[in-house]
């Protein structure tokens, strides 16, 4: 079962190789980590000889990775660290991906009710949410995050967490926030 398990993996492996080949799409450096993880899977009887390939090809495959967002690290952070290094004063910044749904509804509430703010759409082929700045306000390096410019460049991520912070925070400094029903509790 094992053998014919094996044989399968590779006749399907095989097959999208060639497919890959005829297309003239098969760029090694942008395959996923799954396809890529998937490619090292062998089935073996000696428990030992498969957790000893297993360990060459992850530090095979962790030493490729490193190289190539090493590279890419340097380049496509710095937008990242000069924001950072360069923070205004006043309003607010959004960090979101441009096709992010949880971001847009924070930049709805941010314009419903008026508030001044940038968006900085961070590039994930670029890597941009790992950036060191960026996990330094949000740990989970995800979208969406905010940062509060004139309350001491305070962080909050989450869209629910953003957008209940937004409203009463609109509440203490205006009054009555426009976006509460009018029963609200």
């Amino acid at each position: 079962m094992k053998q014919y398990q094996q044989a399968n993996l590779e006749q399907v492996s095989r097959r999208d190789d060639e497919r890959r080949d005829e297309a003239g799409r098969m760029n090694r450096e942008h395959i996923s980590n799954l396809s890529s993880a998937l490619r090292q899977v062998s089935i073996s009887q000696d428990p030992q000889q498969a957790q000893q390939q297993s360990t060459a090809n992850s530090n095979a495959q962790l030493q490729h990775l490193e190289s190539s967002f090493g590279n890419q690290s340097q380049q496509t952070q710095s937008r990242i660290t000069h924001f950072f290094k360069n923070q205004p004063e006043e309003g607010f910044t959004l960090f979101s991906h441009r096709s992010a749904p949880n971001g847009f509804k924070v930049a709805i509430v941010l314009s419903e009710l008026g508030l001044e703010y940038n968006t900085i759409f961070l590039d994930f082929n670029a890597g941009e949410q790992r950036a060191p700045e960026f996990v330094s306000i949000n740990p989970n390096a995800r979208v969406p995050a905010l940062i509060d410019h004139s309350n001491d460049n305070l962080s909050i991520w989450e869209s629910g967490a953003i957008i209940l912070y937004l409203v009463q925070r609109f509440s203490r400094d205006f009054g009555e926030c426009p976006l509460w029903p009018a029963n609200h509790l």
